[in-house]
C-alpha cells in the first residue's frame, strides 16, 4: 500500500489516482490464492464489487447466478438466430 500511496512507480495505474483508499482486505495463506482472486474480482461488474466491500454475501450469489442466467440465455439467443448475409445491390 505504502509504493502505491507514494506513486513508487510513476507509470503504474495507481500514480495518478490518489490518495487511495482501501475499501475491501482479505487475507489469504496462498499468494496464488490471493492473486486469483484479485483477477476474479477484475472482472466483476460494479455492483458486485460494492456487494463485496459491504461483505454482503447474498447478493454477491444473487449477482452470481443471475449472471450464470442471463449469459446461458443470451447464449440461445445467439444460438438460435440465423447469420444475416448481404447481397450486392444493382443499380
Amino acid at each position: 500500500m505504502f509504493e502505491h500511496s507514494n506513486a513508487f512507480n510513476p507509470k503504474s495505474y495507481t500514480a495518478t489516482r490518489r490518495p487511495l483508499v482501501v475499501v475491501f482486505e482479505e487475507y489469504f495463506y496462498d499468494i496464488e490464492q490471493a492473486i486469483s482472486f484479485e483477477k476474479q474480482i477484475k472482472k466483476w461488474r460494479r455492483a458486485k464489487k460494492e456487494a463485496l466491500i459491504k461483505r454482503d454475501w447474498v447478493v454477491v450469489e444473487t449477482l452470481k447466478k443471475l449472471h450464470a442466467i442471463w449469459s446461458s440465455w443470451f447464449d440461445k439467443l445467439t444460438m438460435t438466430r440465423s447469420p444475416v448475409t448481404m447481397s450486392p445491390v444493382e443499380g
